[in-house]
């Protein structure tokens, strides 16, 4: 089997015209930095397969909804350090956990759910830099150095820019992941955007055990930095509705 990389597990992603090269001091920090959030969001993939109480176990919910097709969606979140939210939103689709991370992190896709996103660009491909969470080496996995804008998200928040390790992993029992967290890179440095911070991004799918459907967890701890109180900043980055139209538009594509 070829090695998969983020340039040939998607087929829209866009790439920097001239792609930056890393020393290997920044190779060894970003995946530090990415194997990380990778863990943390095992860890909450771990839990959710012990069962409700030690998957909730330190969590608000603060939403519980119903769906149309009678599944539930759930927001969670708890205090971190940093005096933000930690929010893990919780929903189901009937789609395989493959097929869901494949088409929910390819970047042509990632507008038709989350309006927030103006411009997503790679700028280097880590893909063999970063080790695989299994134990098949063989294993699905992708890693890039990448750019994203988003637009304002009202008056209060001007639009925004991230450096970000991003990337996918597809595991040898069946979970997949997409971790997102924020780095730098003297190649890409602050414009007249105020640059935000993301501790911990992403999305966690979590197959049934018949692997026709999946759970979907999607975490969020995001600091957009600049004069905004924690309180709005809370609020602003509960991103439910995103959740929403992302298992809206993942379940449209595979009917």
């Amino acid at each position: 089997m070829d090695k998969v990389t983020i340039k040939n597990y998607h087929k829209n992603d866009k790439f920097a015209d001239k792609m930056l090269e890393l020393s290997a001091e920044q190779e060894k920090k970003y995946v530090k930095k990415v194997r990380l959030c990778q863990k943390s969001l095992l860890e909450i993939a771990k839990a959710f397969k012990k069962g409700e109480d030690e998957y909730n176990k330190g969590w608000d919910e603060n939403i519980r909804e119903e769906q149309e097709d009678g599944s539930v969606i759930t927001l969670h979140q708890r205090d971190g350090e940093d005096g933000l939210k930690y929010t893990k939103i919780t929903s189901h689709i009937n789609v395989p956990a493959k097929d869901a991370l494949r088409w929910s992190s390819d970047m042509e896709n990632i507008p038709k759910f989350d309006d927030y996103i103006k411009n997503m660009c790679i700028h280097s491909d880590l893909s063999g830099k970063i080790p695989t969470l299994s134990k098949n080496e063989e294993n699905k996995r992708g890693y890039g150095l990448a750019k994203v804008e988003i637009h304002g998200v009202s008056y209060v928040v001007t639009g925004r820019d991230f450096v970000v390790v991003i990337g996918f992993e597809e595991l040898d029992n069946g979970i997949c992941l997409a971790p997102m967290t924020s780095v730098e890179h003297e190649g890409l440095p602050p414009t007249d955007l105020v640059r935000g911070n993301i501790t911990n991004h992403g999305s966690i799918f979590i197959p049934d055990k018949d692997k026709k459907g999946c759970t979907v967890i999607n975490v969020n701890h995001i600091d957009m930095n600049g004069w905004i109180p924690a309180s709005v900043m809370n609020l602003i980055t509960n991103n439910i509705d995103v959740c929403k139209r992302m298992r809206k538009s993942i379940q449209s594509e595979f009917k």
